[in-house]
């Protein structure tokens, strides 16, 4: 299960309201695509996750990691997510779908 969060971002410099709110349907959007495809049978981001239940070893385990990350990212690319956006937006729902 993915769970939304609400984002509240810190930045650097002062980021203005409205680029505040497009970074937001960004991410809701990010998170849409996951969730579309781990809901797909047979989808792929599903085998992986299953995969990783296994008993792999550290070097497997990486391997599959790293295919979960290009399909999330490939996803993203293909769902619309800007270029500059889905290399964070990958680590981040990869960290909250990954055991």
């Amino acid at each position: 299960m993915i769970a939304h969060l609400p984002v509240h971002l810190e930045t650097v410099l002062p980021i203005d309201r409205q680029k505040e709110e497009k970074i937001n349907e960004w991410f809701e959007q990010a998170w849409r695509i996951v969730a579309e495809m781990k809901s797909t049978p047979h989808s792929t981001i599903n085998a992986l996750l299953e995969r990783l239940r296994k008993d792999l070893s550290k070097l497997e385990k990486e391997k599959v990691r790293e295919e979960l990350k290009r399909e999330i990212s490939t996803a993203l690319r293909a769902g619309g997510i800007p270029p500059n956006m889905i290399y964070g937006l990958t680590l981040i729902i990869f960290s909250r779908c990954v055991p």
